[in-house]
């Protein structure tokens, strides 16, 4: 049976170990249980230290949520008995308001449609397919190995297919 240098000096230094450790008796089965104890006062320390920042956490918390309550309730108060003074001009009518509403809903609408289409064309970047037309089909055609992933008439069911393609490949990961 062959043995490697190397694992022959750990066996080795391994059974020093244990002779010294032998000799050593009593004091070195003293010195790690002190080394444990100490590891263990450290460890209690630290989660009475991390309970004591929950706490301040969850005061801070609570603090800054009774802050905000009483200065929304004061603004309430301070509207209701009429300390507070909204001007009111001729264009501040309702017939003004409204479509300034709906212009503002309009615009919000059009930025989250922009923003979801934005992130459909950078899916659309990553993808490993294109499409091709071959012999009078639109074909669907893989990147890397050129494998044909299917043929419509139009080109719209060529670039359905490669949502359909980007679907179950993100459903994959």
């Amino acid at each position: 049976m062959k043995i490697k240098v190397s694992r022959l000096r750990k066996i080795v230094i391994e059974e020093i170990r244990s002779c010294l450790h032998e000799a050593d008796g009593d004091a070195a089965t003293k010195a790690n249980s002190l080394k444990i104890a100490a590891l263990e006062k450290q460890k209690n320390d630290s989660l009475v230290s991390a309970a004591q920042h929950r706490a301040s956490i969850a005061r801070i918390k609570k603090d800054n949520a009774d802050k905000e309550l009483a200065a929304s309730t004061k603004d309430e108060q301070d509207v209701q008995s009429g300390a507070v003074d909204i001007p009111v001009t001729e264009s501040d009518s309702i017939d003004e308001f409204w479509p300034s509403v709906a212009r503002a809903a309009g615009s919000y609408a059009a930025g989250r449609l922009s923003d979801k289409l934005l992130d459909e064309d950078e899916d659309h970047e990553g993808l490993q397919e294109t499409i091709k037309k071959i012999n009078g089909k639109w074909c669907l055609l893989s990147k890397k190995s050129n494998k044909n992933l299917g043929c419509y008439d139009d080109k719209s069911g060529a670039e359905n297919r490669e949502r359909q393609v980007s679907y179950f490949k993100k459903s994959d990961k």
